[in-house]
């Protein structure tokens, strides 16, 4: 049997990053990292049953805990405030198994190449200055305990955690002298327990989209794909900031041709959290996210008067605004209805409720759109809460992955900033990271009859209604630019044609948030 240990929770800098959450419960690459554990005991260790200590206090959200009924992980309710021997020596009795051999993984800990034998423990070589626990065997070198123990007998580890008193490091000594514990050398250990190993860590698991490589080393990302010019877009929006939002952006380090049709360019790399991340998977507070969302109006502000805007400019922009709300829109819409054989022109419903036709509701929110006013100024593309980093230490964002390209393919750095807006709506109203983490229900059907449910948090209600009422874009809200926020999930259906599900969830959102737009 497995026990991860994560019945405390992390420590001071974490939950100023991310709230007050379990260890194995921290986002990492947009997946709680019991996730990834759990992928590696089944692959390295097929067949024994895994047991997952929570703080007694921690309420489990909805999709995590059908997450764990998947995976068929039991979890073990520990009284908080427990030191980690008391922990693990309570997790033991309440299991009850004292005849079988106990495998340790600790909740901030993830070991790809974890050793199957028994009577072992995991060690690694480490120049940082935490409080690991430095390996007492003279054959150890400088090598410190990370997380993993394999002990042949629950119930010998349960009589050295009470003898021990309280120390974990103790009753592991005192088993090792009874029965040898061998030392396996792991070449693959990663720490999430403390901020800069987490960040270090985290480097370390990238989430690539289709034809695009992230390599993160030395300080620095190196984003390559294809098709060039979308990358070299990104690459001159960079380079092209006005001076005034550099603050907000990593440096631009380097950027080229690569062959034998890419390009690629290097930023900085940011020891950041993406808001996706914190919003899906955090435990924040709604005066966190006030100050994020201050940020927020900081850096439209910024973009409105960064350059100067003549009737050319203006005219550009809302050139470039009408081809891709409307243009794209009808063109993918259509594409996807073609593609799986629905109707534009029937009436849909969700939830039991009678909604127009596809074509119809595109119609109106294109209406709806063209009487509120253009904001011109220095557009960001893909304004979602993935593409924008929170930095609690020094209080302030940044943001990655521009759009640089117009509806026609060209190079932009100006355009309509309420597109932007939109594109932070469709995150916090939207609920689009939610889907994204398949934390949704949606039928199996294929018409125009959806059955949708967003498992959403309870703290991304708050969250969401302080954003509703913020004027963060020349006095808008976000209620101003909701027909927008509904045809980005209308035009993003083709994009998700790989996961038909989350496609079908996608285009279910778009009617929800249709329906709330129009009451």
């Amino acid at each position: 049997m497995i026990i991860i240990t994560s019945a405390a929770y992390v420590d001071s800098e974490l939950q100023s990053e991310f709230g007050r959450l379990p260890p194995a419960f921290l986002p990492v690459g947009n997946r709680r990292l019991f996730l990834r554990q759990f992928a590696v005991l089944h692959a390295r260790l097929p067949g024994e049953s895994i047991y997952l200590s929570l703080p007694e206090s921690y309420a489990i959200p909805h999709r995590d805990v059908r997450a764990l009924e998947t995976e068929a992980v039991q979890v073990l309710r520990v009284p908080d405030g427990l030191s980690l021997a008391d922990s693990v020596l309570f997790s033991i009795n309440t299991i009850g198994r004292y005849d079988e051999g106990l495998r340790i993984l600790h909740g901030d800990t993830l070991i790809l190449d974890l050793p199957a034998a028994w009577d072992c423990l995991s060690v690694a070589e480490s120049a940082d200055d935490y409080n690991w626990h430095a390996d007492p065997s003279p054959d150890a070198a400088a090598r410190v305990w990370c997380g993993y123990f394999a002990f042949q007998s629950a119930g010998r580890l349960a009589k050295c955690l009470v003898a021990a008193r309280g120390s974990f490091e103790k009753a592991v000594s005192a088993y090792d002298q009874a029965c040898y514990l061998e030392r396996v050398e792991t070449e693959n250990w990663s720490d999430f327990g403390h901020v800069n190993t987490f960040y270090r860590s985290r480097a370390r698991i990238t989430t690539q989209r289709a034809f695009n490589d992230l390599a993160i080393g030395d300080r620095r990302v190196r984003k390559t794909g294809r098709p060039a010019e979308k990358i070299k877009a990104e690459a001159g929006w960079f380079e092209a900031l006005p001076s005034r939002l550099r603050v907000y952006a990593p440096q631009l380090l380097a950027y080229g041709a690569v062959e034998p049709d890419g390009y690629s360019y290097e930023l900085e790399y940011m020891c950041m959290a993406p808001l996706n991340e914190l919003y899906v998977h955090g435990r924040n507070s709604a005066a966190f996210w006030s100050r994020v969302f201050r940020h927020l109006a900081g850096w439209f502000a910024a973009c409105q008067s960064a350059v100067p805007m003549g009737e050319s400019e203006r005219r550009m922009a809302a050139d470039d605004s009408h081809g891709m709300l409307a243009e794209k829109t009808r063109i993918r819409m259509g594409a996807h209805a073609s593609a799986n054989g629905l109707s534009l022109s029937a009436p849909t419903r969700l939830n039991g409720r009678p909604l127009p036709s596809l074509a119809a509701i595109l119609e109106r929110c294109i209406d709806a759109a063209a009487r509120v006013p253009l904001v011109p100024g220095v557009m960001h593309g893909d304004l979602c809460f993935s593409n924008i980093l929170f930095d609690t230490r020094s209080d302030c964002i940044k943001v990655i992955d521009p759009r640089g390209l117009n509806f026609e393919g060209e190079p932009r750095l100006l355009g309509d900033l309420r597109y932007d807006l939109a594109k932070v709506s469709h995150s916090v109203l939207g609920l689009y990271d939610y889907i994204v983490a398949d934390a949704f229900d949606i039928d199996e059907g294929t018409g125009l009859d959806f059955h949708l449910r967003i498992h959403a948090d309870e703290d991304a209600a708050a969250i969401q209604k302080l954003f509703a009422g913020l004027p963060l874009l020349s006095g808008m809200t976000a209620r101003h630019v909701a027909p927008i926020t509904v045809m980005l999930f209308l035009s993003m259906l083709p994009l998700h044609q790989d996961t038909p599900r989350r496609q079908r969830a996608m285009l279910a959102n778009a009617l929800r948030l249709f329906e709330q737009m129009e009451h």
